[in-house]
């Protein structure tokens, strides 16, 4: 028990500092390359900061654990919006940027929708992913269109630019290279740890996923997220949630699917494809109503969040 228990907590955090790695040594190469800091922002960064949940997925997948696969994305959108959200708000208000109601909380609940509706057919299929994956495309094109207008210096990229300023070009293919051999480890034993663990306390994989896998490779978003409602900089949360479950559908769902077409378990479609729909769109219909999640509405967050990990858990007496 130890053995597994060590194997899912080695495995985060291979994630942890492989994600890490990963983002800054493409960083490095990006700025070496003379790559402008809104591209990096909205290419670089925010795919590398993806890239456990692309990884575990495709690992998931390929290796035959396909509810591991389809529950972290699921699991990981559920918590963002309960969770990441909740914290955040009973840490200081998350005032809302109405901007986002314009083209990205729509994007979200549309492709919310979508995903729950290609999973009727009981697999995602190649033809569904590589439509996921152009989406992707095309939703990066536009938002690099929308924010063209902003100055460079407003333009957040959640790294430090000018502390990599003094690197080489070699210390970034060092750190890319040691970035994604610790996220190739780190997945396959965090794949390996979970389903032993599954197996163990007679849970179904598809739980793992949802719960432990979901939130552990959240856990980045989370860390920023509740440091800046430390730092009264809230608003960067509801942002984050919106562009992490967007790319969560689009793209590591997206090119999962095309790597292998997953199969869909009937307990997502019956159970959690409703409470992501319903998450989604009370995350949406609050944004479009109030001005800021106050603390109460953070608590009413988080009050949701266990109601969902407790049943999951112990569904079997309920059921």
């Amino acid at each position: 028990m130890i053995l597994i228990i060590s194997k899912i907590i080695g495995g985060l955090l291979l994630l942890l500092v492989g994600g890490e790695g990963l983002v800054r040594g493409s960083v490095i190469l990006a700025r070496i390359f003379g790559l402008s800091t809104l591209v990096i922002g909205l290419t670089v960064v925010s795919m590398g900061t993806s890239a456990p949940e692309l990884v575990v997925c495709i690992q998931s997948a390929l290796s035959g654990h396909s509810d591991i696969a389809i529950g972290n994305v699921i699991g990981s959108n559920i918590s963002n919006i309960f969770l990441i959200i909740g914290l955040t708000a009973c840490i200081y208000p998350i005032h809302i940027n109405k901007k986002l109601l314009k083209f990205d909380a729509p994007m979200l609940l549309l492709y919310t929708v979508l995903l729950v509706l290609f999973c009727l057919g009981d697999f995602l299929y190649r033809l569904e992913g590589l439509f996921l994956v152009g989406s992707i495309i095309f939703y990066n094109w536009y938002t690099v269109k929308k924010v063209r207008k902003q100055p460079e210096e407003d333009i957040d990229v959640d790294v430090d630019l000018k502390s990599l300023e003094k690197y080489k070009w070699w210390h970034g293919v060092l750190l890319v290279f040691m970035g994604i051999l610790a996220l190739a480890y780190g997945s396959d034993v965090l794949v390996e740890g979970s389903v032993a663990l599954a197996k163990i306390y007679g849970v179904s994989e598809a739980v793992i996923g949802l719960t432990i896998v979901a939130v552990g490779t959240s856990m980045p978003e989370m860390i920023t997220s509740a440091v800046a409602a430390y730092r009264k900089e809230a608003d960067i949360a509801l942002g984050n949630v919106v562009g992490s479950n967007l790319f969560n559908i689009l793209g590591i769902l997206g090119v999962t699917a095309v790597v292998k077409p997953i199969p869909i378990s009937p307990e997502f479609l019956q159970r959690d494809s409703w409470v992501l729909i319903l998450s989604t769109l009370l995350l949406v219909g609050l944004m479009k109503t109030q001005e800021k999640f106050d603390k109460f509405a953070g608590i009413v967050f988080l009050v949701f969040y266990a109601s969902y990990t407790i049943f999951l858990i112990y569904q079997r007496n309920f059921l």
